[in-house]
Order: C-alpha cells, then sequence, then structure tokens
C-alpha cells in the first residue's frame, strides 16, 4: 500500500511539474542566447506568479524599458507560448538592440528557423500585423511604427500549435 501511495504520489509531482521542465528548457536555452547577444538573462526567482483573467493566464519573465517577455498558458497550467511587447525606442526596424536580440533568443530557444524569422519579421514592417508557421509554433507579429500613440512597437507571440 505505502508503495502504492509513494507512486500516485511521484505520478502527481511528474504531472505537475511538466509545464515547469518546459519553461525551464525554455529559459535555459534563452539564457544561452541571450549571453551571446549580450542582454538581460532570465532569472527564475524574478518570475512573476500565473496571472489568470477570463480568456487567458500569464506569467511575467522579465521587463525592462526596452521589452517584456511573458509565459502564456491554458487554463492557468499548459505552457501554450511566450508573449514578447518591444518598446517602440528600439531599433527593430533596423533589425538592432535589446529588443531585437531578445526576440531572437526567443526564436532560437523554441528551435525556430532565425534566418526564417527575420524575414518574416522584415515583412510585418510593410504590413503592420503578419503571422507564419514555424515547427510547432505560430508567430504572430503587430508593428505598430514610429508614428504610435503607445510606447509599444512591435508585438510578437509565439504559440504552440
Amino acid at each position: 500500500m505505502k508503495r502504492l501511495f509513494l507512486f500516485i504520489g511521484t505520478l502527481l509531482i511528474f504531472i505537475s511539474a511538466c509545464g515547469s521542465d518546459d519553461l525551464k528548457a525554455f529559459v535555459s536555452d534563452f539564457n544561452k542566447n541571450a549571453d551571446r547577444y549580450n542582454i538581460q538573462l532570465l532569472d527564475k526567482d524574478d518570475f512573476g506568479e500565473i496571472e489568470d483573467e477570463e480568456y487567458m493566464s500569464w506569467r511575467e519573465l522579465y521587463d525592462s524599458d526596452d521589452y517584456s517577455i511573458d509565459a502564456k498558458y491554458e487554463d492557468g497550467e499548459s505552457l501554450s507560448g511566450y508573449y514578447l511587447v518591444i518598446d517602440r525606442g528600439q531599433p527593430i526596424e533596423e533589425f538592432e538592440g535589446n529588443g531585437f536580440k531578445a526576440s531572437l533568443s526567443i526564436a532560437k530557444a523554441l528551435g525556430l528557423d532565425h534566418k526564417k524569422f527575420i524575414r518574416e519579421l522584415g515583412a510585418s514592417f510593410n504590413e503592420g500585423s503578419h503571422s507564419y508557421v514555424d515547427k510547432d509554433y505560430r508567430v504572430s507579429f503587430s508593428y505598430s511604427g514610429e508614428e504610435s500613440l503607445t510606447s509599444v512597437g512591435t508585438i510578437i507571440n509565439f504559440d504552440k500549435q
């Protein structure tokens, strides 16, 4: 009987940790790329709690004047993607700046083709909004341009398919 309870307890811990294992792997891969690009590393001790709203859940992973990164969740538990907001003051149109480096770090951490990512990002500058699919992710761009009335310049969603 003890073994059965031990097995069930271990199974429950394993099931509840799967989402956090995905996040741990993402953070590790992101940080390898962020280190190469000389941008801020993600620190799990600085992550916010999972916030729930009616239609979505998210967790803040990083926030600065240049960009912010959130993890997105289905049902408040299952990791479903990432959300990157880049400040309008960042030179993303020149494919430069910390926001651009963060976007590449995310794309590479998710195993996406970074050259295709850059081409598709460039398309969003002309179209305003644009999306494409690479591997298991739908990547969606929303580019507000230099005339935007808000501080948000570019929003990039990386959603698991």
